[in-house]
């Protein structure tokens, strides 16, 4: 199992509460719970996946215990530091799947943002595919790059600070320096990348009818198109613009809703067990099930929980014509 080096990013697990903090192994950076501290260089040398100790906060305390772990696009999505609205998990596993990723493949996105999708699409197609990720924002651009750096993804996603909702000048794009950090005193325009050397593009701008020529451009024969867009009214003008350009088809939206059950067994019938018999009744009222306990023999009672999160956005596909 590896060990921890000097600079390492991690993911620590506390697991009295189950929550994720994210630190670097290195002189100085001290992670804080309220079950106590964690000094992040006394984990060099350490594995990961080893149990860990902290510093109590008072004395007498017994010392805290987590597991330091390896980053993954998982555990990173749960712990990034949020500069704008993310991608979570059902999203981007759909997303990464529907755009048929593979080792080698090719991809760009458009709105780096907190940059959870893109350890995402870097983990699909490494060691040897490329991701292009590209925001409007200069500030998150460099945010990012220093993210990509420290959890060693540089070989494979090249970050820049580009604009895909303008048109390119007539004679066509001069492709702009890709990497976070250029001298460029205004962003590059387009995905930045060749024509027809894409397998996929993702998109999650707030105008992604505007970057419909771009895409197209880019894309290879037969190449895939998502957008995330949280609107209705986002997703209607895009598909417009998609149909409209005669390069796209089989455009299709998806909105992914999760819904959560529980499995319980409720007392049998004739019991005198008010408490009981209560319980059933409420478990009657809001179970998915027939209320029939014959069709239900054993018992058992599936009932829906409410989901905290509903809807996160609509998820456009199509491919390259």
């Amino acid at each position: 199992m590896a060990s921890i080096g000097v600079g390492d990013a991690f993911i620590l697990h506390l697991p009295t509460d189950g929550s994720l903090h994210h630190g670097i192994a290195a002189p100085g950076h001290v992670l804080h719970h309220r079950c106590g501290s964690f000094h992040c260089a006394d984990f060099v040398g350490a594995s990961f996946g080893t149990l860990v100790k902290g510093v109590a906060p008072r004395k007498g305390d017994p010392p805290p215990l987590a597991h330091v772990l390896r980053v993954t696009p998982s555990l990173w999505t749960d712990t990034l530091p949020h500069r704008t609205q993310i991608i979570y998990h059902t999203d981007a596993s759909l997303i990464v799947g529907l755009l048929e990723l593979k080792p080698g493949s090719t991809v760009a996105e458009a709105g780096t943002g907190s940059g959870s999708l893109t350890h995402a699409l870097a983990q699909a197609v490494r060691p040897n595919g490329k991701v292009f990720t590209n925001d409007f924002n200069k500030v998150r651009v460099a945010a990012a790059a220093d993210e990509f750096r420290l959890h060693g993804l540089q070989a494979i996603v090249v970050g820049g600070w580009r604009d895909v909702c303008s048109p390119l000048p007539s004679g066509g794009e001069v492709l702009a320096e890709a990497a976070a950090g250029s001298d460029h005193e205004a962003p590059g325009l387009g995905l930045g990348v060749a024509d027809a050397s894409l397998d996929a593009v993702f998109l999650d701008v707030p105008s992604p009818w505007s970057a419909v020529g771009h895409v197209a451009s880019a894309l290879k024969s037969q190449g895939r198109f998502c957008s995330f867009s949280p609107c209705i009214e986002q997703t209607q003008r895009l598909c417009d613009a998609a149909r409209a350009s005669g390069q796209f088809q089989d455009l299709r939206t998806i909105e992914v809703l999760s819904r959560e059950y529980h499995v319980t067994r409720q007392a049998p019938r004739g019991s005198h067990d008010g408490a009981a018999t209560v319980g059933a009744k409420r478990a009657r009222a809001s179970t998915t099930t027939p209320p029939d306990d014959e069709a239900v023999p054993s018992g058992i009672r599936v009932e829906s929980r409410p989901v905290g999160r509903g809807h996160t956005a609509f998820l456009t596909f199509c491919r390259r014509r």
